[in-house]
């Protein structure tokens, strides 16, 4: 087994299983701990036996209910496009919504996911439809490529690849997507779309900004999600519109003074209301579906 320490984080790598099952997983835990005194992990996906990542096993849930209790916070690094199973990309999804388990393509993602920080990614990435060059500039202003396609207020963009990938693919428009590597010219926010608001901190590395985001590169060798894989997101997607819950966050709100519910800035109604997570114990908001309509909050 090789390990490297990167900050608080230890990457672990091996070139035969080393957690098969939940007992091994607590051996794994109590070796790591015990050595390196971190509660940050990523491994390489072959540390993992192959069972882990057939859900009917149970395994996958075995293993990271142990990683959970135990106060770990894990990051699997490899590629994942080559299994077809539709329930584990759900799964991969919601554990990329989390800040439990992360599933990412390489050590840097890893460590982007797991410090949480954004002045830590190391690139920025915008996914769209568009055709652009170096040295254009996205600016706000613009109708939305999401929901209802109204005017933007803000240009969104992200730490990591896989939602890169989203916005690439998701994006509307009949060209090819395309995945541009992006800096931001002034401040920027956590995305209340995809952060706090929904989910606890920001594990998608996702922001939004005022100010203009400069192209400085494409991304050409990207992969897509598998076919079977990026058809259910898009019927989640239309099912949705259809229920009119597509709506995008576009104000400026300080959830601060919101004691047990949030309402629209513009409008007034009650939007989303305040709750404790049951696994940490964390402030969320659950938006309220019937108050998502044409308005823009």
């Amino acid at each position: 087994m090789t390990t490297k320490i990167v900050g608080d984080i230890a990457i672990i790598n091996n070139e035969t299983v080393l957690i098969k099952d939940g007992a091994s997983a607590l051996d794994f835990i109590a070796s790591i701990g015990y050595e390196y005194n971190v509660t940050k992990i990523a491994i390489d996906k072959t540390v993992l036996t192959e069972d882990f990542f057939r859900l009917s096993t149970g395994l996958a849930g075995e293993i990271v209910q142990k990683f959970v209790n135990y106060g770990y916070r894990v990051a699997i690094i490899g590629d994942f496009s080559a299994y077809t199973s539709k329930p584990l990309h759900d799964y991969i999804y919601e554990c990329n919504n989390s800040k439990h388990l992360n599933f990412v393509a390489d050590e840097n993602e890893a460590v982007r996911r797991l410090s949480g920080k954004r002045d830590e990614c190391a690139r920025f990435y915008h996914g769209t439809k568009a055709e652009l060059q170096v040295g254009d500039l996205l600016t706000a202003g613009r109708n939305s490529n999401f929901g209802k396609g109204v005017q933007a207020n803000f240009v969104y963009f992200t730490g990591t690849m896989d939602a890169a990938v989203w916005g690439a693919e998701l994006a509307q428009g009949t060209t090819s997507g395309k995945i541009y590597v992006v800096e931001p010219t002034g401040d920027f926010e956590d995305d209340p779309n995809l952060t706090d608001k929904l989910y606890p901190g920001n594990p998608t590395l996702s922001f939004r900004t005022k100010e203009p985001l400069r192209v400085i590169g494409e991304v050409e060798d990207w992969k897509g999600h598998p076919p079977e894989v990026l058809q259910a997101m898009l019927d989640r997607v239309n099912a949705a519109k259809e229920d009119g819950n597509d709506r995008i966050i576009e104000g400026a709100i300080n959830f601060s003074q919101y004691q047990g519910a949030l309402f629209c800035p513009g409008c007034g109604q009650q939007i989303a209301t305040r709750y404790m997570t049951k696994m940490d114990k964390k402030e969320a908001y659950r938006f309220v579906p019937s108050a998502f309509h044409k308005k823009k909050v």
